[in-house]
């Protein structure tokens, strides 16, 4: 309750328009009854007061949102985003739930349309949200679930894989393979995922008598195929080639192949590859590529259960879950014939 003599962010809003508390609650909702530049001037003016309606107190639209982030405007990042797309909005469908998705930059004050009409019932974030954005969705009671990500980062709801296990089992597998000379191609240590990558990898790698070696680490290169390329390229020009070769996510590895291949590297009796996320892809490459699978599936179905605990019965306790991770383990590595 509004303390007395001091008027509720909607009485401020009714106030300011002239008209009553009610009409401005079917203004946020997005309510046809309300005309479309009525509405916009009244979520505009709730906006600029950081003002967001409970969801919890309205009618349930059967709808989630999906929160994709990026560093750049209205596109999708990686492949790994792309699969969380059409996997999340598939399952969702499942439940018979609308979906709506908005490609958001990776801005503080990002705020989607969908939440500032209150067309959803909750939401569904990937993409390493801004800390600021986190906290608001926390503070207007959203429910919401950040997919791969933490707890301790975000303050919200969280699912996430073990990468740890994984990694170290890929420098353990290469190790007793006869690798030493092991490198490590990767795009921005910012995000909590492919930090806890490194630190895997050079835990392993101290845990096996090695020591990190800078001059085979690559970072801040872009997820996609041309990042994998780009990192081979860089890698190579630095002088002797590595035995094997460890990459963030599975696209890069596709790309680092690709690049070895022209350039007249057999695979992987010149150099072992191996990766991260096992997509489906891994089975079709030639050679099958080696990939540590941080089951997709099972952190999904995860994800689901605590946004609709939220939805469901209003639990209110953000928890982490984390998901199993293992390498699996394909043609892509070998014995190092150079040992």
């Amino acid at each position: 309750m509004p303390r007395q003599g001091r008027k509720s962010p909607l009485q401020q809003i009714a106030s300011h328009f002239g008209v009553n508390a009610s009409t401005v609650s079917r203004a946020l909702a997005g309510d046809s009854r309300i005309s479309d530049l009525k509405r916009k001037e009244i979520c505009s003016f709730a906006e600029s007061l950081r003002y967001c309606p409970n969801v919890f107190r309205r009618k349930r639209r059967e709808t989630i949102g999906l929160m994709i982030f990026s560093d750049a405007d209205a596109c999708v990042e990686d492949n790994f985003q792309r699969e969380f797309v059409r996997c999340a909005s598939n399952a969702l469908f499942e439940r018979g739930y609308h979906v709506h998705v908005e490609f958001l930059k990776r801005e503080k004050d990002a705020w989607p349309a969908f939440l500032k009409n209150g067309r959803v019932d909750g939401v569904l974030v990937s993409g390493h949200p801004p800390i600021e954005l986190c906290q608001r969705l926390r503070e207007s009671k959203i429910p919401t679930l950040v997919f791969t990500d933490t707890l301790e980062r975000t303050g919200c709801f969280c699912v996430k894989p073990d990468l740890a296990e994984g990694t170290q089992k890929i420098v353990h597998r290469l190790f007793e393979l006869g690798h030493r000379r092991i490198a490590l191609l990767s795009s921005s240590r910012v995000y909590p995922s492919i930090e806890e990558r490194y630190k895997a990898f050079c835990f392993a790698l101290m845990e096996l008598g090695l020591q990190p070696d800078p001059s085979l680490m690559i970072f801040d290169l872009a997820p996609s195929i041309s990042g994998g390329r780009d990192g081979v390229k860089m890698l190579l020009e630095r002088g002797a080639p590595p035995s094997a070769i460890v990459f963030i996510n599975d696209y890069m590895a596709l790309g680092g192949m690709m690049e070895l291949l022209t350039r007249g590297f057999k695979l992987p009796y010149d150099i072992s590859i191996a990766s991260h996320d096992n997509l489906e892809i891994c089975k079709e490459l030639d050679p099958p590529l080696a990939s540590v699978d941080i089951s997709f599936g099972q952190m999904l179905s995860d994800a689901l259960e605590l946004l609709f605990a939220q939805l469901d019965n209003g639990f209110d306790i953000p928890v982490e879950k984390v998901s199993k991770s293992c390498f699996i383990e394909r043609a892509s590595i070998a014995k190092n014939n150079r040992a």
